[in-house]
């Protein structure tokens, strides 16, 4: 279930941009609060400005050492859904879900017995979500976790640490100069001042202007910040002379606001106030965005004034990046850093509010009256980049393109949150561009929600949307192994496009069916529906969608039990998709060909095919296909002899597998492990796990392929001999009452146990390695060898290769003598 927690020691907190100031006592006393074995839990509260979080990530830094299985940092300040906490909390902790497992138990599992801190920022927004956190708390003695929030969690083993403003300065009378210097406040105050203006210094004629400025602002960090970024243009005088004006003018936020956060609310609107028209504006506008936001997203949203105005007046368009600018060094928006945050769409630089500045901007865009244009432009802007993502999400530049959406997903999830209830069409249009981008990224779940809430709403959408959408909804229903939900998806999609007459929806609807009914089994019908999508693929010039169309009629007739056609169509799918670019269907051609390889008995084709399909996947990250490579390499691994070399592959795919909630794809990597098991004289373990996959593949629908029932029936039969027949048929039994995850972790145990022994150089050959040695040793060419043991040259030239790298041997020569030392002949 885990993909990637952080090694020891390890933390996942992000740099704070400066240094914390003032802050020592609190580091002191919350590390001491987390030593304490009785604390699980602590909440930093406070108004926001406060500091919270530079706290928090400061205390983790401290406090990491302490950790030996990590800190993890979990932002929520992109979240407004209670329900997308568990996969934020998740997705941080490196985990993916597994079908049927609820995410709480999958991430209370996934840290039970972890030594680790959790951080959570801004939990203030989600505070319905606080249960949730209750129950991990409840069900498991470990981890810690630190949180910050506006309010407390109000949970029994919740320790609420209320962090404080920054300790005023005395009037100036009461003290000196250099005194003042060991106030946190002043400190801060000229700290940042020195940042925007590096020959800033406190000094005698300007220390009661900062110590007021200080007094003035209750101490809260931000504002303190605010106000010293200005001292770019204003000296300290001058600050306070327009802060005493502003306040004056200003009467403070809402009566029921505690005094300090009414007093930030007016030092954000005295900045506010000084910007220009336009500053304004793009200030305004900029707070639809959630997290961060490149250039040419800023520039779509708010470069053209009249957009979002409704003026029918011809307005001249703003100069973005030059108000954009002058915001940063206002101190107003933050450019992030290289690091901070994945570069977005051509790599245009990235821009975020700090959360209460975003606060106080969206005030300002909803009094404007221009909140549901703007989000209206902000919904029109994803679709765009959508459109132009999807295509390139097969094509050579694959990987750039999901990391440039990874970079807007925050976005795309707020944009498609108030398309709901204002835009439903184009939020559909915009689910539907991106299965493609979930299935690949393993957020399988969460696209097939997405598109679940359009297409259960009375609302309307036009017939050719809905249709684009159940075809999509079909696909990530399939990546799920939920056979039945793409078959109802995929069956709604082709009464729509044949309703339409739309020819291509037609041919990939039926492509979809065709793929259920290969899973289920029922390889004729695969290939009668296959052959009726290449069809109509051809008639229009579809060339992308005839080498989906050749490659899994390919697969269907590999099934039906004729290799030798199949690899013929799949070479032909194979020219079509390099001629195209498309890289990831090149990998998966490749894929096909090493199963075809595998079925003629060509090991060494099969091992050639799945390492180039594996490396094809790798390069454009893609995540679903690196598993499929790596259970084709333990196949060819198993039939080579080398059943410790497929262990470690089949580990590998199902760790992937379980992250992707690849059900099908989790069972047929289980009975990978289970054959490793086998050979490795674990016969119980075998017999459980065999027993598990026959009772999870009759759950799923999805039964062993016809061509590999023999072997595979073969294999379970030799396990059985091996045990007494009450202990077979013990073990048999327990793996049929195993879940899906359960079966997963005890696969998981057993992989890693038999890859994890060391081996001594002469075993690390497989059996079919030594009698190559031991002939060639003998004085037998190559081709004499292949004679001898009814294989071709090619294989055994691959298993000499082998030989060589297993032993570190650079020649024949050197070969032989290994054999003749280590008594092999």
């Amino acid at each position: 279930m885990i993909l990637s927690l952080p090694a020891d020691g390890q933390t996942t907190l992000p740099v704070p941009p400066n240094r914390l100031v003032g802050r020592e006592q609190d580091c002191t006393a919350l590390a001491k609060l987390l030593e304490d074995q009785h604390t699980r839990l602590v909440t930093l509260t406070g108004p926001g400005g406060v500091g919270k979080t530079h706290l928090s990530l400061e205390l983790g830094a401290t406090v990491a050492s302490r950790f030996p299985d990590g800190v993890v940092f979990v932002s929520l300040s992109s979240i407004q859904d209670p329900e997308l906490v568990l996969p934020a909390i998740a997705q941080a902790l490196g985990l993916r879900e597994t079908a049927g497992q609820p995410l709480v138990h999958l991430i209370r599992d996934a840290i039970t017995g972890q030594d680790m801190l959790i951080v959570i920022d801004n939990f203030e927004q989600v505070m319905q979500a606080g249960p949730h956190i209750g129950v991990v708390l409840a069900t498991t003695r470990t981890p810690k976790f630190l949180v910050t929030s506006r309010s407390p969690l109000r949970l029994r083993m919740e320790r609420e640490y209320p962090v404080r403003p920054l300790p005023l300065p005395p009037p100036l009378l009461a003290s000196t100069t250099g005194s003042l210097e060991d106030n946190a406040a002043v400190a801060l105050f000229v700290e940042r001042a020195q940042a925007a203006r590096p020959s800033f210094a406190l000094t005698d004629t300007n220390a009661a202007a900062i110590v007021e400025i200080c007094r003035r602002l209750d101490g809260l960090p931000l504002a303190i910040e605010l106000a010293a970024a200005m001292t770019r243009v204003l000296s300290p005088h001058a600050l306070l002379a327009r802060m005493e004006h502003r306040l004056s003018l200003l009467i403070a936020g809402a009566t029921d606001l505690p005094d300090r956060q009414r007093t930030l609310r007016d030092t954000i609107a005295w900045s506010h106030d000084l910007l220009t028209t336009e500053e304004q504006m793009v200030f305004r506008r900029l707070a639809v965005f959630v997290g961060d936001a490149s250039l040419d997203a800023i520039e779509a949203v708010a470069g053209d004034p009249g957009a979002a105005s409704g003026s029918t007046t011809a307005i001249q368009k703003i100069d973005v990046l030059s108000v954009v600018s002058s915001l940063v060094n206002k101190s107003l928006i933050v450019q992030m850093e290289d690091g901070d945050s994945t570069e977005s769409s051509m790599d245009a630089p990235r821009f975020r509010m700090l959360a209460t500045i975003q606060e106080f901007a969206t005030e300002q865009l909803e009094a404007s009256g221009e909140v549901e244009a703007v989000r209206q432009l902000h919904l029109d802007w994803l679709i765009r980049f959508a459109e132009k993502a999807e295509p390139q999400l097969t094509g050579p530049d694959q990987a750039q393109w999901l990391v440039w959406l990874d970079a807007e997903h925050d976005n795309i999830r707020a944009a498609l949150t108030w398309a709901q209830a204002h835009c439903h069409q184009e939020g559909m249009r915009l689910a539907s561009m991106l299965w493609r981008y979930w299935a690949t990224h393993g957020l399988l779940t969460e696209g097939h929600t997405w598109l679940c809430r359009f297409l259960d709403s009375p609302a309307h959408a036009e017939e050719s949307v809905r249709a684009k959408a159940f075809s999509s909804l079909g696909n990530l229903s399939l990546d799920l192994g939920d056979y039945h939900a793409a078959s109802e998806a995929y069956q709604e999609a082709l009464d729509a496009w044949e309703r339409l007459g739309h020819t291509r929806g037609i041919a990939d609807a039926l492509n979809g069916q065709g793929l259920v009914d290969w899973y289920r089994g029922d390889y004729d019908s695969a290939r009668r529906r296959h052959e009726r999508s290449l069809e109509l693929r051809r008639s229009i010039g579809d060339r992308f969608g005839q080498g989906n169309s050749l490659t899994n009629l390919g697969n269907a007739v590999k099934d039906s039990g004729d290799p030798v056609a199949a690899r013929e169509l799949h070479q032909q799918a194979l020219a079509i998709r390099q001629s195209l670019g498309h890289r990831v269907g090149v990998g998966y051609s490749y894929l096909n060909l090493g199963h075809v390889a595998r079925r003629l008995g060509d090991v060494a084709e099969a091992r050639a095919m799945f390492s180039k399909c594996l490396d094809t996947f790798q390069d454009i990250g893609d995540t679903l296909g690196v598993g499929y490579a790596l259970h084709g390499l333990g196949l060819a691994d198993m039939l080579s002899g080398d059943a410790r070399q497929a262990g470690v592959n089949f580990l590998g795919a199902l760790e992937i597998r379980l992250g992707l909630g690849d059900r099908r794809g989790v069972v047929e990597s289980i009975e990978g492990i289970a054959s490793v098991a086998a050979s490795l004289g674990q016969p119980p373990v075998a017999a459980t796990l065999f027993g598990a996959t026959s009772a999870l593949r009759e759950q799923i629908g999805a039964p062993l392929p016809a061509p590999d029932r023999p072997r595979h029936e073969k294999l379970v039969e030799s396990v059985r001999r091996s045990l007494p027949l009450a202990a077979f048929s013990s073990s048999w039994k327990t793996g049929t009452g195993l879940s899906l995850p359960e079966a997963a972790d005890l696969a998981l145990s057993a992989a890693r146990e038999v890859t994890s022994a060391p081996e001594q150089p002469a075993s690390m050959l497989s059996g079919r390695e030594v009698e190559v040695l031991q002939l060639v040793a003998a004085g037998m060419t190559n081709a004499q060898v292949a004679e001898q043991l009814f294989l071709s040259r090619r294989t055994v030239d691959a298993h000499l290769r082998r030989i060589y790298d297993k032993l570190d041997l650079s020649s024949r020569a050197e070969a032989i003598r290994f054999a003749m030392d280590g008594g092999f002949v």
